[in-house]
């Protein structure tokens, strides 16, 4: 027997009506169809994945005049840390715009 899947963007399972929050287990039942009708659904797992999001709003920016030159700018802020912050991912980089 093969096994199947389904990707659900994350956008999904955080809006209406499902509304998964930073660190909620995602719950699925799942039945099969056919030209009979749905099956009885599975049983909702109690393992799985968590809800991770995009990071959190970065803070402690500062400008450092004293710090910087004619030809660059030191700019410092707070690095992003626990689950909460980092949307339980890991932060690859920051962007400065």
């Amino acid at each position: 027997m093969a096994a199947l899947q389904c990707d659900i963007p994350l956008p999904i399972l955080r809006a209406a009506p499902y509304g998964l929050v930073l660190g909620a287990l995602v719950q699925a039942r799942i039945r099969a169809i056919n030209g009979q009708g749905p099956g009885p659904y599975s049983q909702v797992n109690t393992a799985g994945g968590l809800v991770e999001t995009e990071p959190a709003v970065v803070t402690g920016v500062s400008f450092d005049a004293a710090s910087s030159t004619v030809t660059a700018n030191q700019i410092t802020w707070l690095e992003l840390t626990g689950p909460s912050e980092t949307g339980r991912s890991p932060i690859t980089g920051y962007e400065v715009d």
